[in-house]
């Protein structure tokens, strides 16, 4: 069921239908207008009984209860019937205006990007809204709450972050571990990943680095362990190790910042630490002018 539809008010349409959709048609004073969106009807009716009784051949009415535009064809001396799907925009002939039918609602529609805006009922409160369509008049629900976003922003603005103070210079041979003096940092997280990192204090003057070495003239062995700890749990565990044949006084530097761990706790306030042992009653270690940094990552 085809045919080109009359000209009324000189406003053209082409109420054509065609594997259930609406072709596009043309409106000569409205030359701008997508006519995927725009059609042009005789008047909104509530329901198919105020339907009038002797229609003229290509009369269109919205039926508000089908939520269908019914179109009359003499052909077939009945209505050829079209679904509504939002956002739909279209000329009342009876009323003289324009307006639009989203999810079962009738409103007034203005010119592009004025006055009265329109969004579905089911918006979820304090989220953030977005344009639907092109027409600047009807929006939809992002799905993203505003809260989110100003948490999200706030966020990029400071680091957080806490260093802790100087260790100095913390020298020890004990087999047993033993709180590192001043490394311990405590930060408050938002569930994002976390980097605990062992740098420099910053001092100009003073070597930063960590050393092992032998007690004992000609011994072979000498080794640190290294760990980081959440509250009283170890969460990381580094080793460094001399093990040679023979020798006496040799120590082994590692250069700084390079003992470091992330990894991802649930949001919450964490304390951390550091900590450090030998498996050796005749090794030595020392550390040397470092600071622990725990950094939340972005």
């Amino acid at each position: 069921m085809s045919g080109e539809y009359s000209l009324r008010n000189n406003l053209q349409t082409d109420w054509i239908k065609h594997d259930s959709t609406w072709k596009k048609g043309v409106d000569q004073n409205w030359k701008n207008i997508d006519w995927s969106l725009y059609k042009i009807v005789d008047q909104v009716v509530a329901n198919i009984a105020a339907l009038p009784s002797s229609p003229t051949n290509y009369q269109a009415f919205i039926v508000e209860s089908e939520n269908e535009v019914w179109v009359w064809n003499n052909n077939i001396t009945d209505f050829d019937r079209f679904p509504l799907s939002s956002p739909f925009v279209f000329y009342d002939l009876n009323l003289a205006g324009w307006y639009q039918w989203l999810s079962s609602i009738i409103s007034p529609f203005g010119g592009a990007g004025g006055g009265d805006f329109f969004g579905p009922a089911s918006a979820v409160d304090e989220n953030v809204v977005i344009f639907d369509g092109p027409s600047g008049k009807i929006g939809k629900d992002s799905g993203v709450a505003i809260a989110d976003v100003i948490a999200a922003v706030a966020g990029l603005g400071s680091p957080n972050y806490d260093l802790s103070n100087s260790c100095n210079i913390f020298n020890g041979s004990n087999t047993v571990k033993a709180d590192v003096t001043n490394l311990s940092c405590t930060l408050t997280t938002s569930g994002r990943p976390v980097a605990l990192i062992l740098v420099g204090d910053g001092s100009p003057l003073n070597r930063s680095y960590i050393s092992i070495s032998p007690v004992v003239p000609n011994s072979s062995l000498s080794d640190l362990d290294l760990y980081f700890l959440q509250g009283s749990t170890t969460i990381y565990r580094t080793w460094f190790a001399l093990d040679l044949e023979s020798g006496s006084g040799i120590d082994i530097f590692i250069n700084n910042s390079t003992i470091w761990h992330a990894y991802v706790p649930p949001a919450g306030t964490y304390t951390w630490k550091v900590q450090a042992s030998t498996s050796y009653s005749n090794s030595q270690y020392s550390i040397r002018y470092k600071k622990l940094l725990a950094i939340e990552l972005k």
